[in-house]
């Protein structure tokens, strides 16, 4: 309903697609992405897909804690907004500055492919399991006694 009000007030195009080669295509031609995503308190995977593809994500305020842990930064690599006004009033600034809008689509996508592609998701994993597990606890006599009896 959103997204439906939106275009009614902006004119923008609303797109629905089937999974696959059709939505990659669809992302690969259009230049502003907005996500509906309001009050998931979560970015759902479809807004890294916009971003990888070199769209301007519009999305909506997960707030400071979500934003900051991904390394989100309204204005640089995504468009927040938390009502409709707000919305459109960034919208209408994306299409007055072009340059803005394609230094954020820029910005946006270099963070999708750098930090969430699924070769970097899995090495970061690995780093993280790297490190030498914490020295185990000294065993209790009962334990040592244990132990030496093979129980």
């Amino acid at each position: 309903a959103m997204l439906e009000s939106l275009a009614q007030r902006t004119g923008m195009l609303v797109t629905r697609t089937k999974s696959g080669t059709e939505y990659l295509e669809t992302l690969n031609r259009i230049k502003i992405f907005v996500s509906a995503d309001i009050g998931m308190n979560e970015f759902m995977i479809k807004n890294f897909e916009a971003m990888a593809c070199g769209c301007v994500l519009l999305a909506y305020d997960q707030g400071a804690a979500e934003n900051q842990a991904l390394g989100l930064q309204d204005m640089q690599n995504v468009v927040f907004y938390q009502d409709i006004a707000q919305l459109q009033e960034k919208l209408a600034r994306l299409r007055s500055e072009p340059q803005l809008a394609q230094s954020i689509a820029r910005n946006g996508r270099e963070l999708a492919v750098n930090q969430f592609s699924f070769a970097r998701i899995g090495q970061r994993i690995v780093e993280e399991l790297e490190p030498a597990l914490r020295p185990r606890a000294p065993l209790s006599l009962l334990e040592r006694i244990r132990l030496n009896l093979g129980v």
